[in-house]
């Protein structure tokens, strides 16, 4: 497997969260909101990495997780859900 982590702005995320991540073939594409401390960035890079363990490992896929992801933007749209 191969890892392409790429620190990008905000905006350019799909999701309001700081960090995403997707498997494209045999690579894992991760990207990390920038952020004002570089430590910062990799800490959100190991969650993401921490969660792609987890839901490999469990059989859940990057087309489940995305499907949550954008349910739970729903929900702060809707308000049901603080964003802070």
């Amino acid at each position: 497997m191969n890892i392409d982590l790429k620190i990008i702005p905000h905006h350019k995320q799909r999701f309001t969260t700081l960090g995403d991540w997707k498997m494209c073939g045999n690579t894992l594409r991760v990207r990390i909101s920038r952020l004002s401390d570089w430590r910062f960035e990799m800490a959100v890079f190991a969650h993401e990495f921490l969660e792609f363990i987890i839901t490999h490992h469990q059989g859940i896929t990057t087309k489940e997780c995305d499907k949550f992801d954008a349910w739970f933007e729903t929900q702060y749209d809707q308000g049901l859900m603080p964003k802070s």
